[in-house]
């Protein structure tokens, strides 16, 4: 979220959070950079007491450049260097100068930890001179060394301050990264994904994971891919228990896209499903008011559910899901199933890429599956049995997607009362108001309540 002050960025944080106490507001700050557009910062890029605090050229005029934001159309006008009239103006902040680097960490990261509505911070740009390559002419490669070093220094202190104080950051400088639960190779960051699933990998992964427990993390979830499908991709359901709408692929017009896992998960430590409902074809799902990719999600109401008598691959689908989920927290399946085929009769000229699998169970609350987020379950689970004290997960940057927010992030695990454990391939931690278990043999991740 952006604004020209701070206070400003205080009242919108209050305004979005009435509506959506769920949303997320953050501050974004390109880290090389001071942005003269705060009202408050603007008069010490021309106060003689604060001239050690940003960079000068060579000449010795200051250091500055533009930024042709969009939301940017002010500068300091009234001061003498504002000589550009729609772009932000901005000056470099010189790291070197330890005034100013507790300045920086002090009064604007202060502002984010005390602000009652804003949660973290957005950074961009990880090394000095990002932006511009032009001001790198300025400095010998020993003094853009020590500037690009006592910047790294100090966003580390902001970060583990910010972390400390309860917020996070997402951006690209964030500073601790950790593997995903499987090595994966997408063709884009939500889909068409290779995996490697093997124990080996799954184990070395959440133990890497584990390593970094001492460091602030930001476990990055792909934002769901629905928003990002041309098609608008699968349907987003409304259940109270595990529900699924999902279709099968023609091979000839889409191979890369098959074949389709499709994962039924109960939230966590709200018990186990019973599939009441399975139909392959052209079943009844409710189907919502059309909705733009980009811009929301195609909607499914999975108490109208209803089998098509005259396009329906019949009870043997029933049958298999029931089998494969009965019981169970979570299961997954594919669409490749011999028993998701193009019924024989009753489907007229329609391909096997104009149906669909329509699937209900009962006995839990719904939780997020593979047709919103590639094993999300798995992630929850490896983020639970390796989080550290100033751990974050969620999505990183979404611009203008809308925000969204998943309902495991709402359960009460506890807090950890036990380290991680490694028995038979099978990954443990014991929280105070669950069990966390992750089969690294089978990929399946529980949560039994304590």
């Amino acid at each position: 979220m952006y604004a020209k002050t701070w206070s400003n960025l205080e009242e919108l944080a209050r305004q979005i959070k009435a509506v959506n106490p769920n949303t997320h507001v953050w501050h974004y700050r390109n880290m090389q950079l001071r942005l003269t557009r705060n009202e408050f910062d603007c008069p010490k890029m021309y106060d003689p007491s604060y001239a050690g605090y940003f960079l000068h050229n060579k000449d010795g005029s200051y250091l500055n450049s533009t930024a042709d934001f969009p939301w940017a159309n002010t500068t300091c006008e009234s001061f003498p260097n504002a000589t550009y009239s729609s772009n932000t103006m901005q000056y470099y902040l010189d790291w070197r100068n330890e005034s100013a680097r507790n300045w920086w960490l002090d009064v604007h990261i202060g502002s984010i930890i005390n602000s009652s509505v804003v949660d973290g911070f957005y950074w961009d740009d990880p090394v000095f001179g990002n932006e511009g390559m032009w001001i790198r002419d300025q400095y010998t490669p020993e003094e853009l060394a020590d500037i690009d070093s006592n910047m790294q220094a100090t966003r580390l202190e902001a970060y583990n301050r910010l972390s400390r104080g309860g917020g996070f950051c997402t951006g690209s400088t964030c500073p601790t990264s950790i593997p995903d639960v499987a090595d994966c190779t997408c063709t884009s960051p939500h889909s068409n994904c290779t995996c490697d699933y093997s124990p080996e990998a799954v184990t070395q992964n959440i133990i890497t994971s584990q390593s970094k427990s001492g460091n602030p993390v930001l476990m990055h979830v792909p934002y769901p891919f629905e928003f990002h499908r041309v098609d608008g991709g699968p349907y987003n359901v409304t259940c109270s228990g595990p529900a699924v709408v999902q279709w099968q692929p023609d091979p000839a017009s889409n191979p890369p896209n098959l074949p389709h896992p499709v994962q039924l998960s109960c939230l966590p430590g709200s018990g186990t499903m019973t599939v009441d409902f399975a139909s392959f074809g052209l079943p009844t799902i409710g189907r919502g008011v059309p909705v733009l990719p980009g811009r929301g999600v195609r909607q499914a109401d999975c108490s109208v559910f209803a089998a098509n008598s005259s396009c329906d691959a019949g009870d043997t689908v029933l049958q298999q899901l029931k089998a494969l989920c009965d019981g169970k927290q979570s299961c997954r399946f594919n669409t490749s199933h011999p028993i998701f085929t193009r019924p024989s009769s009753g489907c007229g000229d329609l391909p096997v890429s104009a149906l669909q699998l329509a699937v209900r169970a009962s006995g839990c609350q719904f939780g997020t599956g593979s047709g919103v987020v590639l094993h999300f379950r798995e992630q929850l689970a490896m983020f639970l049995l390796a989080r550290g004290d100033h751990w974050w997960m969620g999505n990183d940057w979404i611009a203008a997607y809308p925000p969204v927010f998943l309902p495991e992030w709402d359960v009460d695990y506890g807090i950890p009362i036990s380290n991680l454990t490694i028995v038979g391939g099978v990954l443990s931690r014991q929280w105070s108001k669950m069990e966390i278990r992750l089969d690294a043999n089978t990929f399946e991740a529980t949560f039994n309540s304590s």
